[in-house]
């Protein structure tokens, strides 16, 4: 009997040494382990403009893709705070439309991305003089903000909105990227 216990405890523990050791997010989250929150500096950001299904019609698209850079899991928010800066690197006031969200788009919540893993999201705006009353933005920069630290990447693009509602931008819920192999 006592050689039995003995074994049974030594089999927990070593099985919870090697959950804990292991940056995989399955053996984390089944041990109630929570993942640190991914650092804008450990974030790579790219960005692919040539999605010709999503463009026309005065608006433009890009497919934003996230690239921890890390050696270690971390978790991010499904839709995490973007900035569009000029070319001073200063804030331009675009805002995420919120109207018209189904409950899926409105309910955030975290995802893993694994250490060298991928997310991505879409990006939609309109690109051109669309409304009665135009304002327009010329960027220079996309900022992915977190924790009022940022990343930023080369944007040059015109972001336009109508005046009394101002300039607005959609996306897609950051997703796990499958094809990252991770």
């Amino acid at each position: 009997m006592l050689r039995k216990t003995r074994f049974f405890i030594f089999g927990s523990i070593s099985g919870i040494l090697c959950l804990v050791c292991t940056s995989n997010n399955l053996y984390a989250s089944s041990i109630g382990m929570q993942l640190p929150s991914c650092q804008a500096g450990a974030i790579t950001l790219n960005i692919d403009q040539k999605i010709a299904s999503t463009s026309g019609m005065s608006h433009d698209a890009a497919d934003l893709t996230f690239i921890n850079s890390r050696t270690t899991s971390c978790s991010i928010t499904t839709r995490p705070e973007i900035s569009f800066l000029n070319g001073g690197k200063r804030p331009l006031p675009i805002a995420f439309r919120t109207e018209n969200l189904s409950d899926s788009q409105s309910t955030l919540k975290e995802i893993t991305i694994p250490a060298g893993g991928k997310a991505k999201m879409r990006l939609r705006w309109v690109s051109q003089k669309l409304f009665d009353k135009n304002l327009c933005y010329k960027t220079s920069f996309l900022a992915l903000v977190i924790q009022g630290e940022q990343t930023r990447i080369a944007f040059k693009n015109k972001i336009c909105g109508d005046k009394t509602k101002g300039v607005v931008y959609e996306t897609s819920l950051l997703t796990p990227d499958s094809k990252s192999g991770v």
